[in-house]
């Protein structure tokens, strides 16, 4: 963003390449054509994936298709330095907020389980 100043991360590998992608109102398709973009672009690069103004279930289906990070549109320069740190240590970045409302929205809606039969039901005796 452009109103960061360059962000001192001695910590951080210099080869790593990250392709932060502002995808605001954009369609998933959109969205997923330019990830593919970027892979081919730059294999290994770390795909960062901010300002998403959908259904917050769909981050998930972006990280199954390698993203390695997640940020919300206003995020901070403390923000921004903690996904860098952590991608960089090869680890998956999500926002705590957002982590916080995929959590709460999945006990909300819950997948609804379906009662097991036990072991012993399974076993159907055979009449003849």
């Amino acid at each position: 963003r452009d109103s960061f100043n360059e962000l001192p991360l001695d910590s951080i590998d210099a080869t790593s390449v990250y392709f932060m992608i502002r995808i605001g109102n954009a369609s998933d398709q959109t969205i997923l054509n330019n990830i593919n973009k970027a892979r081919l672009a730059q294999k290994s690069c770390k795909i960062i994936l901010y300002d998403y103004q959908q259904s917050i279930h769909n981050i998930v289906e972006f990280f199954r298709k390698e993203i390695n990070g997640y940020l919300p549109d206003d995020f901070n320069e403390s923000e921004l330095r903690d996904c860098i740190t952590s991608l960089a240590a090869n680890r998956i970045h999500v926002n705590l907020q957002i982590t916080i409302e995929l959590v709460t929205a999945h006990i909300r809606t819950g997948a609804k389980k379906k009662p097991r039969l036990a072991r012993t039901a399974l076993k159907v005796p055979m009449y003849y």
